[in-house]
């Protein structure tokens, strides 16, 4: 990496299964770092809840389950790099999903003059993350139209698959922080910015 490229805003990026508490810990950090949080699942919902053109199926898939075609979520994202400051640098959840997102982010990227930095992996049990999901739909009023058991099959399903490659793409190049995420909130985070600092 030349000194040039680290001057560049930097972008840390949380992947993890459903309900893992990805945008818990991208709070934390931002309130810790001044970064902007963006959650892809929510530039997803707000799409929908505005009846945007184009994304007529996206509903469909998120409700069954299904991974959403990649173009869908970079417009989302070119867009919200587009308008926001990214001076202070960036957290994005709930991204890639994909080894081809992973791959082609790099492109969006170079476009709006930031970096990758980290890649944080939150390691999480299946029964954990079922409890999590049950405790945000008894319990919480962010509940979503793919909060429920069926659905989570699907997904923990398509995580288990998509992930692994994802993994290996960015371990080699330096970028993977795994995290046990199998803790309280609190150790968590603890984890996440002792390995952070490293």
């Amino acid at each position: 990496m030349t000194l040039n490229s680290k001057l560049l805003p930097s972008v840390t990026l949380f992947i993890g299964p459903p309900a893992s508490g990805k945008d818990t810990q991208a709070k934390l950090l931002s309130s810790k770092t001044g970064a902007l949080v963006i959650s892809t699942g929510d530039l997803l919902r707000d799409a929908i809840w505005i009846h945007r053109p184009g994304f007529k199926d996206v509903p469909d898939k998120i409700r069954e389950g299904r991974p959403v075609d990649w173009k869908a979520v970079f417009l989302l994202m070119d867009e919200e790099f587009s308008k926001s400051d990214l001076s202070q640098g960036l957290i994005i959840t709930g991204f890639p999903r994909s080894l081809e997102q992973a791959q082609k982010f790099e492109t969006l990227l170079t476009k709006h003059g930031l970096r990758l930095d980290k890649v944080i992996s939150l390691a999480t049990e299946e029964s954990l993350v079922r409890e999590r999901m049950r405790n945000r739909v008894n319990l919480s009023d962010d509940v979503r139209i793919d909060d429920n058991e069926e659905v989570l099959d699907q997904r923990m399903m398509e995580y288990k698959i998509s992930t692994q490659p994802i993994l290996d793409y960015y371990r080699p190049k330096g970028l993977l922080v795994e995290i046990d995420n199998n803790q309280s909130v609190a150790d968590v985070f603890k984890e996440i910015s002792t390995k952070c600092q490293k």
